[in-house]
């Protein structure tokens, strides 16, 4: 026994591991560093504000927004569906809390509503929060290249829950059920060029220990997000001859996998437009000094035979929002600076 024994052991010695793994589970699952290097993933561009500190959405990512209530999460949302819209994708919107309305998608100027699908409750057929994680399961597994919306992580109700009484006192579920989640879709959203966002809300944390605001949907979304970002500040109005016209978002970045982290940055919504990209444009622009002003007046192209002038920052967006060939100019040099 013991000569058999150690005749085994010699014979597999010289066993190449890599090979009998290539045999057994397939020969593209295993690759050189400079694969990622040389593959990268297409990186979607959302809003020049955006863009710049977070780099844009890239395909495969999982993008988490939070934020209390009415402070813009589903604009930026529809807004990054917008740009999947662009790039030729299927968007579906999973409305867990039953309340995207008319003026949501109404809202966001350039977004196609006849192509988003949008999956929620009926009178007659009531879907559980278990049910909702399981239809973006079997979307993200058999889709390729989609953008899945979940609004909102903290509207997901479980069965038990679902079926017990309203004065029962029940452990929350949700973190347990988006970690089993992001388990069974780790494999799925990145290979399958995927890309999801999961809106979650800023709630108050009553245990007495930590911050005194939290995430909801738990920690393992947390960790997974390659984009995490978070609003707690509220909105400032933007007021245009004495009318609110919308208002500047800033949002905290915890992580972003293309960009920075931990910075703000802050996000113009417009009414009846959504992001603003020519209002974020110009603050940029003007911090490269690509418009320049003086008084009450901007310049762009000022000291050259080009020059174009503004009396009032109303003047000047109007005119890059009239003028795409102006706007597009404006962008491109912005965008070789940034990049």
């Amino acid at each position: 026994m013991a000569k058999k024994k150690a005749e085994e052991i010699e014979d597999s010695s010289g066993v190449d591991i890599e090979k009998m793994i290539i045999k057994k589970y397939g020969s593209d699952i295993i690759n050189p560093g400079t694969f990622l290097i040389e593959n990268p993933k297409k990186v979607l561009s959302i809003s020049p504000i955006f863009d710049q500190v977070c780099g844009g959405v890239p395909e495969g990512s999982l993008v988490t927004l939070s934020s209390p209530s009415g402070f813009g999460k589903t604009t930026l949302a529809l807004t990054i569906a917008k740009a999947c819209q662009k790039d030729g994708r299927e968007v579906y919107y999973i409305d867990a809390e039953n309340r995207l309305k008319p003026m949501n998608i109404e809202g966001i100027k350039g977004l196609d509503p006849a192509t988003i699908k949008v999956i929620r409750s009926t009178k007659d057929n009531k879907l559980t929060g278990e049910m909702y994680l399981q239809i973006a399961t079997d979307l993200l597994k058999n889709k390729t290249g989609i953008c899945l919306i979940i609004d909102s992580a903290s509207s997901l109700c479980p069965a038990s829950e679902d079926t017990g009484d309203v004065s029962a006192t029940i452990r929350a579920t949700s973190p347990k059920m988006f970690a089993s989640f992001c388990r069974k879709n780790a494999d799925y959203i990145r290979p399958n060029d995927n890309i999801v966002v999961v809106i979650k809300h800023v709630i108050t944390n009553t245990s007495g220990y930590g911050l005194t605001q939290q995430e909801d949907g738990g920690e393992k979304l947390k960790f997974q997000a390659d984009i995490r970002l978070m609003c707690t500040k509220a909105p400032e109005k933007i007021i245009e001859n004495d009318i609110a016209v919308g208002h500047m978002i800033e949002w905290f970045v915890h992580k972003s996998a293309t960009g920075q982290s931990n910075v703000t940055f802050k996000t113009y919504l417009r009414y009846g437009i959504g992001i603003d990209d020519v209002s974020e444009m110009m603050e940029i622009a003007q911090d490269y000094g690509l418009i320049e002003k003086s008084g009450a007046w901007f310049y762009i192209n000022k000291d050259t035979d080009k020059v174009v002038k503004f009396q009032g920052i109303a003047n000047l967006r109007e005119y890059l929002s009239t003028n795409d060939e102006a706007y597009q100019g404006l962008l491109k040099k912005v965008q070789e600076i940034t990049v």
